[in-house]
Formats: structure tokens, sequence, C-alpha cells
């Protein structure tokens, strides 16, 4: 099992869309806790930051929109792009240091 180095606890609302939560408000509690997620390095820009920053404004656009409601499609492209950025390798051996554990349920 891959030791994670973050992770992104959304558990507490992934599955009141869509009765709760129509998507843009998804996408706003999502970027409310990828805000309180966004690591600090101490020197330098990783890649790894710089998608992790891309995904941020991917999910802005959607809170920020309620017309986005209905590009679903849309959204779970960018959800694709989180979920390849969390799985990250840090190192080069099998099962070692990922990214970010995303917790649904």
């Amino acid at each position: 099992m891959a030791n994670w180095q973050m992770v992104l606890d959304v558990s507490d609302f992934w599955d009141k869309y869509p009765e709760e939560l129509r998507l843009h408000e998804l996408a706003g509690k999502l970027i409310e806790r990828l805000n309180k997620l966004r690591p600090e390095v101490e020197s330098g820009f990783p890649e790894w930051l710089y998608e992790f920053d891309n995904c941020m404004e991917d999910f802005e656009i959607f809170a920020e929109d309620d017309t986005m409601d209905y590009e679903i499609e849309e959204f779970d492209y960018r959800l694709s792009n989180l979920y390849d950025w969390a799985d990250t390798s840090l190192d080069s051996e099998f099962g070692g240091r990922k990214l970010c554990w995303i917790k649904s349920f």
C-alpha cells in the first residue's frame, strides 16, 4: 500500500450530490478542503504543486458559476485530473510515497 503524504477528506459531503448539493456547491466545498490542504514548500516550485494549483483553478470555475451545474462531463474530467495529481509518486519504489489519499466515503 502506498505511503500517502496527505489526506483530502470529502466524505462528509461527497455523497450529498445531487440530492442535497448542486454541482457548483460540491465544487465550492471541494475548494474549501483543497485550500486547507495546499502544501507549503520550503524551496522551489515542484511540478506537483503546479498541478495542484491547476486543479484548484479548475474547480473554482465550477464553484463560481452555477450555470456549470449541467457540465457533468467537464466536472468529471477535472475530477480525473485531481485523482491523477493525488496519485503522483514521490519516489520510484513500488507502493512508495504518493501525494494524497482522497477519502470520499
